[in-house]
């Protein structure tokens, strides 16, 4: 049975991008050289040292700082690491990145770091990409932890330019600590600015009007600087919903079996369309049923058209189809993913993002596809009437359920991820860590 991955890409394209990123000494003498260009300043708000916690194990240590990753490639120092996302003006463009820290925290003790191990692949024929990570943790462990510079070389790091709805972001990662690998030295850096250069963005430049209760508040999440930004767009009037907020795309033989959903969606409050792929492929245009669906959801999600913020894909993926990418160099078993995260990351025409080279491989390393999704997508992957209808219902009856000892109680289902390692061990951990308030019982 073919695998549903919708989100594989979040995980695996963060390579994209490429910019330059100068120490904090260069702020004023790169500022000064370019006077055609306009400077964003934004302190960003880190934890205090006080929070951060050192784990030490058998072969090492690890830091965790709460609401931060950590750095994935193999051979780095596990160091916890995040990526904050600056809005510069609308139509702006990014030239340049700079940063200012203040006075390190030196970490008393002599530290030891363990570094990044290669991932834990299994499947048929992965043994070229096994040596693929193998050689990529030779070469970074060799390089980092047989010297005593200090890691990374810059705390902040340009990753790409990105969006969401209507707001231009330019997003940085952050890695707060340094290490000296030979001598032991960990330092931590409390106070970082960031100063991001960019062009005066084209006068008379139309802003897209988009603004929805819903959407603003995960812009006020996402924008570390989001008081500053309201300045630059026009306000108008956030209505807590668009012409159809929630959308649902199907064939024209399940139009009716989706009926169950709909009418409850309305019931709440949502406004609710259905719009089948015949529809759409006959009024867009697009290299494929998907780059049509895909079109038809960028010129519709803004409020000033219907204002959609949540899509339902209805239907088997070989009748409504997913995107096919080129990501083999990840997938062991050498096939192309597929996702719907394609029909969810809707920031540019495919042939600035998924197909900016516009040879028909979509989400290759060197396309342009950022992870911000704007709108959110699902989908039943059925074309079966009664199987549709079924499911329809059950998520009525779901919602509308008021028993909270059956809502509170769910099914974590793992398998073996090698030979070694039984994944159910990690279903126990979330359970007994409570990571979420229903994983109480």
């Amino acid at each position: 049975m073919k695998q549903i991955i919708p989100f594989l890409l979040v995980g695996i394209l963060l390579f994209s991008g490429f910019g330059a990123v100068a120490n904090s000494k260069n702020i004023c003498e790169g500022i000064s050289d370019l006077k055609n260009l306009k400077t964003s300043v934004t302190p960003l708000a880190l934890p205090d040292i006080t929070d951060c916690q050192i784990i030490d194990s058998d072969n090492g240590q690890k830091i965790y700082v709460e609401g931060f990753g950590r750095l994935s490639t193999p051979g780095e120092p596990n160091l916890p690491s995040k990526i904050f996302s600056i809005a510069i003006p609308p139509g702006a463009q990014f030239v340049n990145l700079y940063y200012k820290n203040s006075e390190e925290i030196i970490i008393p003790g002599n530290h030891i770091i363990r570094p990044i191990t290669p991932p834990q692949l299994t499947g048929k024929d992965i043994s070229s990409t096994l040596d693929i990570y193998n050689q990529i943790f030779e070469d970074n462990y060799d390089s980092i932890y047989n010297c005593d510079t200090s890691y990374p070389e810059d705390i902040v790091e340009f990753v790409r330019t990105s969006g969401y709805r209507k707001y231009n972001i330019v997003d940085v990662r952050v890695t707060p600590f340094t290490y000296n690998p030979l001598s032991g030295q960990l330092k931590y850096h409390p106070e970082i600015t960031v100063f991001i250069e960019y062009n005066n963005p084209q006068e008379n430049l139309n802003i897209m009007s988009d603004d929805s209760f819903k959407t603003e508040k995960i812009a006020r999440e996402i924008i570390v600087n989001y008081e500053q930004v309201k300045q630059w767009y026009q306000s108008n009037n956030c209505s807590s919903q668009g012409l159809y907020d929630f959308v649902i795309i199907t064939l024209d033989s399940l139009t009716s079996a989706v009926t169950p959903l709909v009418d409850w969606e309305t019931e709440k409050g949502r406004t609710v369309k259905v719009v089948t792929t015949s529809w759409i492929d006959l009024n867009y245009e697009g290299y494929d049923l998907a780059e049509k669906m895909r079109n038809f959801l960028r010129e519709k999600y803004p409020t000033e058209e219907w204002g959609i913020e949540d899509a339902l894909i209805v239907g088997h993926w070989n009748d409504v189809p997913m995107r096919k990418t080129s990501q083999k160099l990840f997938i062991p078993d050498g096939e192309n993913a597929e996702t719907d995260f394609y029909y969810a990351e809707l920031s540019l025409p495919d042939n600035e993002s998924w197909d900016a080279d516009e040879d028909h491989k979509y989400g290759e390393i060197l396309d342009s596809i950022d992870f911000f999704s704007e709108i959110n997508v699902g989908r039943i992957p059925w074309s079966d009437f009664e199987t549709v209808q079924h499911i329809c219902e059950k998520s009525v009856a779901y919602e509308q359920n008021n028993d909270t000892s059956f809502k509170n109680n769910i099914l974590l289902i793992a398998k073996f991820i090698n030979q070694n390692t039984d994944g159910a061990t990690f279903m126990e951990y979330c359970v007994n860590e409570e990571l979420h308030p229903w994983m109480s019982s």
